[in-house]
């Protein structure tokens, strides 16, 4: 059954839609727990990826469905602040973005 689709123009430059399944979905969910993130009620992620972006999936779904929870914010904001203030214990982010972070406690997993 599909859950969403993605559109991209790829290498041609001709905007075409893939449809993810729920059932891929449901896997990458559950490998991502098993094998990278071990999320339990203790985590508070950060929610870095928009809503546009099919990187959210593997952002805020595996935190929805293990029971921890995620900071949704804009992308202007001071975020090594927020890191420290809410206590953030997991980050999915671009290389670049970490770059301009001054404040990382070391307690932060980085994905």
């Amino acid at each position: 059954m599909p859950i969403y689709r993605i559109y991209t123009s790829g290498s041609t430059g001709t905007p075409k839609g893939v449809t993810i399944h729920h059932q891929s979905v449901v896997n990458l969910i559950y490998y991502e727990q098993n094998k990278i993130l071990h999320l339990s009620y203790r985590d508070n992620t950060l929610q870095f990826f928009g809503f546009g972006f099919d990187g959210m999936i593997w952002e805020l779904f595996p935190v929805l469905c293990f029971g921890s929870s995620t900071l949704i914010l804009p992308h202007d904001l001071n975020y090594g602040k927020l890191i420290h203030d809410h206590n953030i214990s997991m980050i999915h982010m671009t290389p670049s973005m970490l770059n301009n972070l001054t404040i990382m406690p070391k307690s932060v997993r980085l994905l």
